[in-house]
């Protein structure tokens, strides 16, 4: 069966566009999560089905785009991988304030953050020596396929 991979983010986008929509009325939320998960799988199946869509970014290059059938207005990014999709972020709700201060432009690229994440430096790290608790956190994938891996790599030098 292809797989849907989401990003802790497209997960979060999600959830906010879900509660948005109970809000207004609970049955378009839940017809909302079947429509999206039914499109997720359909793209999982055929991930050449959306239309391609370019960004200045190379961390976005590869990605595509798809509206959710029956929410129009509901765009979902993806991008085609190995046996699926992975899902790096969900469409969000642009107020009208927002599309005022861009002078009008709907231009897609204009509302999508695709800035580079921040590079984090643990100064205690950089002076003292030693490997930040948070990089070695960001590996949990690994401790979870190999749990005495990270005990038998790491000691704790210092605090953090």
């Amino acid at each position: 069966m292809p797989k849907v991979n989401r990003t802790p983010q497209a997960k979060q986008d999600l959830l906010e566009h879900v509660l948005y929509l109970a809000e207004i009325n609970p049955d378009i939320a839940d017809r909302f999560i079947d429509a999206s998960e039914l499109a997720f799988e359909k793209l999982a199946q055929m991930p050449l089905k959306g239309k391609p869509q370019s960004f200045q970014s190379p961390r976005l290059k590869g990605m595509r785009r798809w509206f959710i059938p029956g929410f129009d207005k509901y765009l979902v990014f993806y991008r085609p991988i190995k046996g699926g999709i992975e899902l790096p972020r969900y469409s969000r709700m642009v107020s009208f304030e927002e599309i005022a201060k861009n002078d009008y432009n709907l231009n897609i690229p204009r509302y999508i953050d695709s800035s580079e994440p921040e590079d984090l430096h643990d100064l205690n790290a950089h002076l003292n020596g030693g490997i930040p608790d948070v990089n070695i956190d960001a590996l949990q994938a690994y401790w979870q396929v190999f749990p005495t891996l990270k005990t038998d790599l790491f000691k704790a030098a210092r605090e953090g």
